[in-house]
């Protein structure tokens, strides 16, 4: 068998419209999927107020921590666990402290401005 040996062939049976062409169904398939995006992206109907954000931000980093914990609770036990748990809220709350002086003394009003000044203007990008 050499290296561009081609496959042995599948009976129809097995495998449903082998061999097909299927270009059709992939334009079908786009053409439905451009119309998801109707309004466009930038539309007036599709920006999002503040609070919403804020909801969405929010229910997704819950969500994850509620469906997680109970898991790593379980692993680690109820005593590890509770300290593992207020060590990482400690943790939290001192990096954000950290952002916030680093903000007030250096006038900077966003992560990004922040980020840039501390660890120099390739970190915008990251």
């Amino acid at each position: 068998r050499g290296v561009n040996a081609s496959p042995p062939p599948v009976p129809d049976s097995v495998v449903p419209g082998y061999g097909e062409d299927l270009r059709g169904d992939r334009e079908d398939f786009v053409t439905d999927t451009a119309q998801l995006l109707v309004p466009h992206f930038n539309s007036d109907s599709r920006q999002a107020s503040l609070s919403s954000a804020v909801f969405n931000l929010v229910s997704t980093i819950m969500g994850g921590a509620v469906l997680s914990l109970p898991w790593a609770i379980a692993r680690t036990g109820v005593v590890v666990g509770a300290l593992s748990i207020l060590f990482w809220g400690v943790m939290g709350e001192f990096s954000m402290y950290l952002l916030i002086m680093c903000s007030r003394r250096t006038g900077d009003a966003t992560y990004e401005d922040v980020a840039s000044r501390a660890f120099g203007p390739r970190m915008k990008v990251v």
